[in-house]
């Protein structure tokens, strides 16, 4: 099967045309081969500097588990970007801009969902949590950071600005359950080094 994406273009116009354009195919799921699909929405800004936002979105797919991508539909242009090989279920879409260039980044919320076992094909899969930022042409702005913990598991992270102005990744990680441990507050540098990290 098929995934599109639709929009009306002007709602107050009764003659104005929907668009209608291809964005992946669906993998097979279980049971009764269905993909079980969900749309995380990261809503609309303005990625390319041209002064027209963006519409900004990622598939998960369930059972199927493909695929699970970030997409960028230049609603000016009709065009559409995709990210690169991915695994990890994303929950969430921030646009921010991390490092004052006037350009936003993209930081990716998600969790360990367990349903990818092939980590050869898929080196960003979801037996853990991955901390992960996208620049605006949704290519990874430095390699996502793995957490070594395996299992079911969850990371949301915030950008936060804090002395003088510098911006940071603030982030809450629930280990899994097995292991016993308590979540923990951490703090990124806008590169993905570690800088600290609190129990709570």
């Amino acid at each position: 099967d098929s995934l599109f994406l639709h929009g009306i273009l002007n709602p107050k116009n009764k003659i104005s045309k929907i668009m209608s354009r291809f964005v992946c195919l669906t993998g097979n799921g279980q049971p009764g081969n269905e993909p079980h699909l969900s749309i995380t929405d990261g809503g609309c800004t303005d990625l390319n500097g041209d002064g027209y936002k963006d519409y900004l979105f990622a598939t998960n797919f369930g059972y199927s588990t493909l695929p699970r991508n970030m997409y960028s539909y230049d609603i000016r242009n009709d065009s559409l970007s995709v990210s690169g090989i991915n695994g990890y279920h994303i929950t969430g879409l921030i646009p921010d801009d991390l490092d004052g260039d006037g350009v936003k980044e993209i930081l990716v919320n998600g969790y360990a969902s367990q349903n990818y076992k092939d980590t050869v094909a898929y080196p960003i899969h979801d037996l853990s949590c991955w901390l992960i930022v996208l620049d605006n042409m949704l290519h990874y702005r430095f390699d996502p950071v793995p957490f070594p913990l395996k299992g079911y598991s969850n990371l949301n992270t915030r950008i936060i600005a804090g002395d003088k102005g510098i911006k940071r990744l603030y982030s809450i990680y629930c280990p899994p359950l097995d292991f016993g441990l308590p979540a923990s507050l951490m703090v990124f540098s806008p590169d993905g080094r570690l800088i600290r990290k609190k129990e709570m």
